[in-house]
């Protein structure tokens, strides 16, 4: 027998078996990649935080102010209030080791300055319903609902309302400015541009690029079903441009290991003319507990607020 005429049927024949299965392989590595993917994500937000450390000098002026969020989440906030206040900050933490008391530090020397502070627990932390954080996608609502509270409020409903974040907190506090109109100022300190490039960050040259670029929509289509929001049009980056007029302060270290500092270019980019970034040289994702240390940093930020 010729065994050309044997080994021909034969290579067809294994051809057309590895197209005919080469597309089942490859969904099911996506598959499988996703919930991976889903699974890490999952990780890192389907938890609770409560640190609640209140400061000792503060325990006797702080208030408890609760509210409903439209997603049916009883969120609190910590009062700071003064007899006149001239403006109403609210302050907006990060994930992870952090709650709402943690910004009563910087809440008091604003308190001190006049400013009526309230330091919210985002979801998922401190006295704050939830079960799971939303990374600035979801925590909007809390602060939707604590400007409702705000408005209702006689000695309040006239001030104007700024918002001063962390991390996330810096982040939701650029998501939520972008939805409500009742914010007039936005400071963002060491907040990212899109959460996707954080998650990307930690693993980009760990790993061949195509996964890199897989990874990257993957987590996107988690993002979509977690919290049913369309992950770029959800993010900072897209939603700076948005605030406009109302200007926007981005405080970030060049040393930011978390969130590179690419991150406040970007949304500074992004901004244009009404965002203002300053650098802080040397420093990291820390920022936040060096900025009032700083006489011309702290002199910045008191002269943002203040303008007209």
């Amino acid at each position: 027998m010729d065994s050309t005429n044997f080994l021909f049927p034969a290579f067809y024949f294994l051809q057309t078996s590895v197209i005919q299965i080469l597309p089942i392989i490859i969904i099911s590595v996506c598959v499988l990649a996703f919930f991976y993917v889903h699974k890490m994500i999952g990780r890192m937000v389907e938890m609770r935080v409560e640190e609640l450390k209140i400061p000792e000098d503060l325990e006797k002026e702080i208030q408890k102010v609760q509210v409903e969020t439209r997603d049916g989440l009883k969120i609190n906030s910590w009062n700071l209030s003064p007899e006149n206040p001239r403006g109403v900050l609210i302050m907006l933490h990060g994930m992870h080791m952090m709650d709402g008391t943690s910004m009563l530090e910087q809440g008091k020397i604003f308190w001190e300055k006049n400013w009526e502070v309230f330091s919210i627990d985002l979801r998922a932390h401190g006295h704050s319903e939830g079960k799971e954080i939303g990374v600035g996608y979801t925590e909007i609502w809390d602060v939707e609902a604590i400007i409702n509270w705000i408005k209702s409020q006689d000695r309040l409903k006239n001030k104007k309302i700024s918002l001063f974040g962390f991390s996330m907190g810096g982040s939701t506090a650029i998501n939520a400015a972008a939805n409500l109109e009742a914010i007039d100022k936005i400071i963002s300190v060491s907040g990212f541009a899109r959460c996707e490039d954080i998650y990307i960050h930690f693993i980009d040259g760990k790993m061949p690029g195509f996964l890199v670029s897989l990874s990257r929509l993957l987590i996107r289509l988690s993002i979509l079903l977690r919290y049913k929001v369309r992950p770029l049009k959800g993010s900072p980056l897209y939603n700076i441009s948005r605030i406009k007029p109302r200007p926007v302060l981005l405080i970030h270290g060049d040393a930011d290991q978390d969130v590179p500092i690419e991150q406040a270019y970007r949304l500074k980019e992004k901004g244009g003319e009404y965002v203002e970034l300053i650098v802080l040289k040397g420093k990291g994702h820390d920022a936040l507990l060096y900025l009032f240390s700083w006489e011309d940093v702290r002199r910045d930020i008191y002269n943002f607020l203040e303008q007209d």
